[in-house]
């Protein structure tokens, strides 16, 4: 029996991303539709994926920071950039541009972040 996306919870810098179907949604700004969610493999492994470049093929993304913590939990941390916004996602908050994030909870949401 295979989990759904939604199943999974997601510690994005302090904030906790719970039965969504996705982490972070960009549209829009040169991207044209980036995402980042979880996802169970066909071997039953959970699948991280995030397409992080430009259509360009620039990557906009670097220093991921990707930890399992419990079955169905997991941490990232990291330093994204897209056209005209930057996040920060560290063990104390999540920054997007200017706007800071801590300790909250995101659910129930097609994706837990959206960006256009």
């Amino acid at each position: 029996m295979r989990t759904e996306a939604e199943n999974y919870e997601v510690v994005f810098g302090s904030n906790l991303i719970s039965q969504c179907s996705s982490v972070l949604k960009i549209v829009g700004r040169g991207i044209n539709k980036q995402i980042m969610r979880f996802r169970e493999g066909r071997d039953g492994k959970i699948l991280f994926n995030c397409t992080v470049k430009n259509q360009d093929g620039r990557t906009v993304a670097r220093v991921l920071e990707f930890a399992y913590l419990r079955p169905r939990k997991f941490k990232l941390n990291g330093i994204f950039y897209f056209p005209g916004y930057k996040i920060i996602a560290t063990d104390d908050y999540l920054e997007v541009n200017t706007n800071r994030f801590s300790n909250n909870t995101f659910r129930n949401l097609s994706a837990a972040i959206g960006i256009q």
